[in-house]
């Protein structure tokens, strides 16, 4: 035989936010201090197992850098182009009196070139260029354009009656 299972007493609820100084079936309490004044206990840091509560940075590693100093550096040395010398030895030459060129005055003209101008520019030629069998694109007598043809798209220009009624409403509703 099995021995009854036993019965187990429901215990009562208690909350741990109830105020210690009103009784539990009142229904307005008028001393209501705050829970931090009843309720906090402070810790000892000192019987604390680990001191300290964050992580510590590493070691800095001071990196060393080349610094260069331009005050005892030198440039690289300097290489001087030699100048041409003018011959000295012979003098200038003469200045012709008269050139290839001969200057001519006239009375109604302007003062002419000093120096005068020799070039010989080429003289217009007589020739002629010969004309191209057709003429050019202006030229030409270009046909007018006469009607278009016919196309079965051509029946889709006339609108329906459906889209003339909604475009005169539309129209309608702008004159108000």
């Amino acid at each position: 035989m099995q021995a009854p299972p036993k019965k187990k007493k429901p215990k009562k609820f208690k909350s741990m936010w109830l105020n210690p100084f009103c009784e539990e079936g009142e229904s307005y309490c008028p001393f209501n201090p705050r829970f931090d004044d009843i309720y906090y206990v402070e810790s000892d840091k000192a019987k604390r197992r680990y001191w300290q509560t964050w992580v510590s940075c590493p070691p800095l590693k001071i990196k060393k850098k080349k610094i260069c100093c331009f005050a005892l550096a030198k440039g690289p040395p300097v290489k001087r182009r030699k100048h041409r010398k003018p011959k000295t030895a012979c003098g200038p030459p003469p200045c012709p009196e008269e050139g290839d060129c001969p200057k001519v005055k006239r009375r109604c003209h302007k003062k002419g070139r000093i120096p005068p101008d020799c070039t010989r520019y080429p003289v217009p030629s007589d020739c002629r260029k010969p004309l191209t069998p057709y003429p050019s694109f202006s030229e030409c007598r270009r046909l007018k354009p006469g009607a278009l043809p016919l196309s079965e798209c051509a029946c889709y220009r006339r609108p329906m009656m459906c889209e003339m009624w909604a475009e005169f409403r539309l129209r309608a509703l702008r004159k108000k």
